[in-house]
């Protein structure tokens, strides 16, 4: 697959934390044998707690990097996971944070906490296909990700992933579509976005669409029968228009009379979450149905009787991976300053 694209904005966490954490300073101003007020005890909480989320709510590349450029972090997190908030900041162990208005504290430690929650926001991964022609390329997240032809003749080509077998060899089993496939088949709640365009139609039944909680899909090994996914498409045919399908080939739902046109881009987007299931054509809802027979599954696309392109393949999820793109180098960069730094 081409490209990616890298949603986890770096942030110069150490600065901010530098400012907050009184550790960071070198002049004692308190009694250290004094006990901390309970602003002044959350306040100090809050921000190291902060410190943990962004070690466990990044993905694991930037988290590790932006903790083991700070030893502080270090000393933080180690902090935290043994739990003991109690000895270090209730009896009152050596502190500066009562040189500082104990609100003032807290009002910044919450503003770091804003920052850690934008971090967890669900991953997004773009796959743009800019790559030379030919196979498409392993994309580097989750351990690397490659796509997975099942029938059809499958190429990148001007940036854009392309099926050029028009031929079929049935309508009614797990063989009726050309169609590859990417992802984990344990993903379950996600948007799946795409752009997709008839090239060149057969005469049966130009189709063309989008695979999503694809599980098990192998008709060669398992049988033709065998495939979980369900299928959003396009119809080229005057009497058709736009469907809904469960495997092999079962009409969940359908538009009669709204054929789809040859060499015009559509963008197709789904919404899977639990049970319910939205579609939509150009970012117009087209159906929304409910249907529990496949909870999970990967993504993919596919056509039928249609030589076919895809493009600006998006999905996004709680579960999709954080890419991390190797040719953005800000937090590499930050990481190399705060290592000098010390």
């Amino acid at each position: 697959s081409g490209g990616y694209q890298h949603h986890l904005i770096p942030f110069p966490f150490s600065s901010l934390v530098s400012f907050l954490l009184p550790s960071h300073r070198k002049t004692p101003t308190t009694n250290p044998d004094k006990p901390l007020f309970g602003w002044q005890w959350l306040a100090r909480a809050l921000t190291e707690a902060s410190l943990f989320l962004v070690w466990i709510l990044s993905d694991g590349f930037t988290g590790l990097l932006i903790c083991l450029t700070d030893k502080y972090y270090l000393t933080t997190i180690k902090s935290c996971l043994i739990l003991d908030f109690r000895s270090k900041y209730l009896n009152g162990e050596k502190t500066n944070m009562n040189s500082r208005n104990p609100y003032v504290n807290f009002v910044l430690c919450l503003m770091v906490l804003f920052f850690c929650a934008t971090m967890a926001k669900a991953g997004k991964l773009t796959i743009d296909f800019d790559q030379p022609n030919g196979k498409p390329k392993t994309v580097p997240v989750g351990g690397g990700l490659d796509w997975r032809p099942l029938q059809g003749k499958w190429t990148v080509k001007n940036k854009k992933y392309h099926q050029q077998d028009i031929a079929f060899t049935s309508t009614a089993n797990c063989t009726t579509y050309h169609r590859s496939y990417i992802g984990n088949e344990n993903w379950t709640d996600y948007t799946l976005e795409a752009t997709v365009r008839i090239e060149e139609g057969g005469p049966l039944a130009p189709i063309v669409g989008i695979f999503f909680r694809v599980n098990g899909d192998n008709p060669g090994k398992k049988g033709e029968m065998e495939c979980n996914y369900y299928y959003f498409r396009l119809d080229q045919r005057a009497a058709e228009g736009p469907c809904l399908i469960k495997s092999p080939n079962k009409i969940l739902q359908i538009t009669k009379g709204k054929p789809c046109k040859l060499k015009t881009d559509y963008v197709l987007k789904v919404e899977a979450k639990g049970s319910s299931i939205k579609c939509y054509i150009d970012d117009k809802l087209e159906f929304d149905v409910n249907d529990k027979s496949f909870p999970k599954g990967a993504i993919g696309v596919g056509t039928f009787n249609a030589g076919a392109s895809f493009e600006n393949l998006t999905v996004e999820g709680p579960e999709i991976p954080q890419a991390v793109d190797v040719e953005d180098k800000l937090t590499q960069i930050w990481a190399n300053i705060k290592v000098q730094a010390w």
